[in-house]
């Protein structure tokens, strides 16, 4: 079992004051860094007004995303299981680089604030439905956070009741941690390969799924990554485009794996 480190906001808070001297006068370093922004607000949220019988459908969003865009992700889960209850985690945004450089302490398996608020959910759920199972979804790095969050968690009969989805993962989920397993990605998607060891241990696991576009099918929202990137660097190359396209959680290519486990999930012996 790989060791989870507590590394919360004080400290990184004191490394990025560093920064914010470095970027001092630089205004375009200054709008990458975003230090003075730099605040710890996850927390979570519900949408859905169909709650089943001890189930509960859980998901976490990954970086530069808003906390209107992490609801309407969640939303878009819960439509896709006729309203569905879904308690989402928020992983807040505190800006592009500074989203990154969590990123690479969660890869490190530093926990942030997001796994303690995963944990407060499984646990909330299980003191109530002892015999309850409960799907866990993450998208980017919040692929990275269930991962952190799995592997940290201390009830392993609890963990046997739990099944993780992850959407164009940054990080991958080894299989015998907890009940069932999945990955989704796009070929042209280039986050999903940071993860360089964890994707190969998928691969032989039989958890890794590539899934491709189809170009009659809408698109996902232009979220506010693919804005942030388009103001700063100006037009994207068509194989940017694309790579950004379908790493959203909410493009047509994941439509049928959500709606599969949403229905295998709910609909299942209880």
């Amino acid at each position: 079992m790989n060791e989870i480190k507590q590394y919360y906001g004080q400290e990184i808070q004191s490394a990025y004051s560093r920064w914010a001297q470095w970027t001092n006068g630089c205004p375009a370093l200054e709008k990458m860094f975003t230090v003075e922004q730099f605040r710890w607000e996850s927390r979570r949220f519900e949408v859905g007004h169909r709650e089943p019988s001890r189930r509960r459908v859980v998901f976490v969003n990954g970086i530069v995303t808003s906390f209107d865009e992490s609801v309407s992700h969640a939303k878009h889960l819960s439509e896709q299981a006729k309203g569905v209850q879904v308690q989402g985690v928020w992983n807040a945004t505190h800006g592009f680089l500074d989203d990154l450089r969590e990123s690479k302490l969660n890869l490190d398996r530093y926990a942030t604030p997001p796994v303690r608020l995963i944990h407060e959910v499984f646990n909330e759920f299980f003191e109530r439905n002892y015999f309850g199972e409960l799907l866990l979804f993450g998208h980017s790095q919040g692929a990275i956070h269930c991962r952190n969050a799995l592997e940290s968690y201390p009830y392993r009969d609890r963990l046997r009741r739990i099944s993780f989805v992850g959407i164009a993962p940054a990080a991958y989920t080894n299989i015998a941690i907890c009940k069932k397993v999945d990955h989704y990605v796009s070929p042209v998607d280039l986050v999903p390969t940071i993860d360089d060891r964890g994707r190969k241990m998928a691969q032989q696991q039989d958890s890794y799924h590539e899934v491709y576009a189809d170009p009659n099918l809408p698109k996902a929202p232009l979220g506010m990554l693919r804005k942030w990137l388009g103001e700063t660097f100006g037009q994207l190359t068509s194989r940017m485009r694309a790579s950004f396209e379908e790493h959203g959680f909410q493009h047509s290519i994941y439509r049928q794996a959500l709606a599969d486990h949403l229905d295998q999930f709910l609909e299942g012996p209880k």
